[in-house]
């Protein structure tokens, strides 16, 4: 009797918790309340996992790994490589150009049609995630992805930044904050570490940056 009590509670926490994604080893993700480890092929919640509920119940919950990469060397210092708010350079701003010498690290986390996300580190603005086009990186076997959107809207007025936390630039608008007010639509990719991942207008256009997760529903 205890062991078929002990099995049903089991069965009822994975019912529970088990979409919420948390890195393993392996490529492994287990359960962050109960410790039962789900097998999964990939290095990251793909996109589509099974949701955790959030706030409108509607995104997955990812957790970013990647593969270390660089920005092409160039004999030429100052040879820059454009950057990206987007996987596209026709319809998302740029995120700045940045040089291959002044990087001090970047981790390639998952491509979109011929652009990479990058999270990269540079030594005259800060922590930036953007895209570049596969060309200018030296390393891109990252898996392959189509983000698919939901629809959302901000709870109260937020700036964005360049990536999921404080540690990342906050994105601007020569050098003024960029502010979405309340009530502004965004489009949520994926959650991650408190923070998503969204697309949204605002006075740059067209851009993909990271709002808090508290601040949309």
């Amino acid at each position: 009797m205890k062991k078929m009590i002990a099995v049903l509670l089991t069965l009822i926490c994975v019912a529970a918790f088990a979409v919420t994604c948390a890195s393993a080893d392996g490529g492994t993700w287990i359960c962050p309340n109960c410790g039962d480890e789900v097998p999964d092929e990939y290095n990251f919640c793909p996109a589509d996992a099974t949701p955790r509920t959030t706030s409108n119940g509607s995104w997955p919950v990812w957790t970013l790994n990647g593969v270390n990469t660089r920005l092409k060397s160039s004999d030429d210092e100052s040879k820059r490589y454009q950057s990206f708010f987007g996987p596209n350079r026709k319809n998302y701003h740029g995120a700045g150009a940045y040089k291959p010498y002044k990087v001090t690290s970047a981790t390639a986390l998952f491509s979109e049609g011929g652009y990479v996300l990058v999270d990269l580190s540079y030594r005259t603005v800060g922590r930036r995630i953007v895209y570049f086009q596969a060309g200018a990186l030296t390393n891109t076997s990252v898996r392959e992805e189509t983000l698919t959107g939901h629809a959302a809207r901000t709870s109260s007025s937020v700036q964005p930044y360049y990536g999921p936390g404080g540690v990342y630039d906050a994105v601007t608008d020569s050098n003024r904050a960029v502010i979405l007010d309340a009530n502004t639509s965004v489009s949520v990719f994926f959650e991650t570490n408190g923070w998503v991942f969204a697309e949204f207008n605002c006075e740059l256009g067209l851009i993909r940056a990271w709002l808090p997760v508290d601040s949309v529903y």
